[in-house]
């Protein structure tokens, strides 16, 4: 037993207007994430947290050196 494509629930994008499957987590056109809650979380660069320590270290060093 098939499905015809009128049978399939689709919504369009909120991002690109493509129609896409109604509980897809991502845009298959544009990939974007559909909502928050399905994004993967942002790491922060290590660069970023290098600076970060380094900074407060700078400040501990020219506080209590």
């Amino acid at each position: 037993m098939g499905y015809d494509d009128d049978d399939i629930p689709t919504v369009p994008c909120p991002y690109c207007r493509e129609d896409i499957l109604e509980d897809a987590e991502q845009c298959p056109r544009c990939g974007m994430y559909i909502s928050a809650e399905d994004a993967p979380r942002e790491r922060k660069s290590l660069l970023w947290i290098a600076v970060m320590i380094l900074a407060l270290l700078a400040t501990a060093f020219t506080m209590f050196g």
